[in-house]
């Protein structure tokens, strides 16, 4: 199907059109490089209303085509059309009207387009595996009766910057512009794709469609970002006016952090003094055999972050806690920065947590766990926490104040 009179409501850029401004503006393309039409076949064209689509004639109960269905045969030769009925024509595209309402709430049609065997007579049934189908939807078209929808459905969607993570657009957080939202008319099964162009609170992307059910979703750029409200990504939206669906993102990177191999060099040597000590001291940290350790000096705090191994799981989350614990006090973190730590008990529901409680929950865990070397919920646990400090300490998780750049993979 193609818009006749350039009216197609199905987003910038569609090519086979499903949403129409009105009954008038929907016409097909009989073409054979729109159609895949086999050269010198008969077809004939019927307007049904949705719901098990059978051979739409002769006299079929969803029939919405109001002429004879000679006036809707066409065939092509040589890339040429060939029409004699009463429809609009315009080069390939011929006029789906004269159609009735459909009964569909959703003001939901399909087009059928079957072939016509030599011998046809207008009384025998055409067995549907001969036809093609395809929906489309009408605004303010429908012939309902009692339980009808009240008109369009108008929606405002909006893309914001999410830098506390906590899953609601508060007042001083950006909305981002060139996000690219998909928008789903559930009814027709159809996924339509929109580039947003928000850049500010009175300009956001906006819809106006038949009542029926929708779902407006967003894409991912392909690293660095995350959802932090997902309850949004599939927000269904039934005979509901006005709404404004908002999706919140946020993204990551460096944050100061200093790496196991920087506090085992001489660079973090110069660092370390009694008072370092005294922090690491007073830790549950833990050593390869599960028992406390307490460094003395940093002679011994360097063999042993430079000998941690995954082996106890305890061990190797101790190292990084304590490499973590070592950038805070030394200033090269902030304890309140945020960062992305999936596992984490105190992770909020996007899975973040802040730098000092993430330190805390690792710490508090170690203080009760000192050897998990076997497979199990514990070091399973242990093992979300190790991760999160490593990729903290290496500069990877911590959430950016202002968005990051950001692209989307091309199929």
């Amino acid at each position: 199907m193609y818009p006749g009179g350039g009216a197609c409501q199905s987003g910038p850029g569609s090519v086979n059109c499903n949403i129409y401004l009105a009954k008038e503006d929907v016409a097909l393309n009989a073409g054979p490089s729109g159609a895949a039409l086999v050269d010198g076949q008969t077809y004939y064209f019927a307007v049904l209303s949705p719901g098990g689509q059978p051979a739409p004639e002769p006299g079929a109960a969803d029939l919405l085509s109001s002429d004879n269905y000679t006036e809707r045969m066409f065939s092509f030769s040589g890339g040429a059309l060939n029409y004699s009925g009463g429809h609009d024509v315009n080069g390939d595209l011929i006029r789906l009207m004269p159609y009735n309402d459909t009964p569909n709430k959703g003001g939901v049609y399909i087009l059928a387009i079957c072939s016509v065997p030599a011998d046809y007579d207008g009384i025998q049934d055409i067995p549907a595996s001969d036809c093609k189908y395809d929906a489309f939807k009408v605004r303010g078209s429908t012939g309902c009766v009692t339980d009808c929808p009240a008109g369009n459905l108008d929606y405002a969607v909006l893309k914001y910057y999410d830098a506390n993570t906590n899953g609601v657009r508060d007042n001083n957080e950006v909305l981002i512009a060139g996000w690219t939202m998909l928008f789903r008319d559930k009814d027709l099964d159809l996924t339509l794709d929109f580039g947003s162009t928000t850049a500010n609170i009175n300009a956001p992307l906006t819809f106006s469609f038949p009542t029926g059910n929708y779902e407006f979703t967003e894409l991912l750029p392909a690293s660095g970002w995350f959802n932090t409200d997902p309850g949004t990504l599939a927000l269904t939206k039934d005979a509901v006016a006005g709404q404004t669906v908002e999706f919140g993102n946020a993204c990551v990177g460096a944050g100061g952090g200093l790496t196991l191999g920087f506090w085992s060099n001489r660079n973090g040597q110069a660092l370390v003094g009694s008072t370092d000590l005294a922090l690491l001291v007073s830790l549950n940290l833990r050593s390869a055999n599960g028992n406390a350790f307490d460094p003395a000096n940093y002679a011994s705090f360097r063999t042993w972050i430079l000998s941690a191994t995954a082996t106890n799981m305890a061990y190797m989350l101790s190292a990084q806690l304590a490499a973590m614990e070592l950038n805070v006090f030394n200033g090269s973190v902030s304890g309140s920065a945020l960062v992305y730590a999936p596992g984490a008990v105190g992770a909020n529901a996007a899975g973040f947590i802040t730098i000092s409680a993430l330190m805390a929950e690792a710490n508090t865990e170690l203080g009760v766990h000192g050897l998990t070397t076997t497979a199990g919920a514990t070091r399973t646990y242990q093992e979300a926490l190790k991760n999160a400090l490593d990729r903290a300490n290496n500069n990877l998780n911590f959430v950016q104040a202002t968005p990051c750049a950001f692209s989307f993979a091309t199929n």
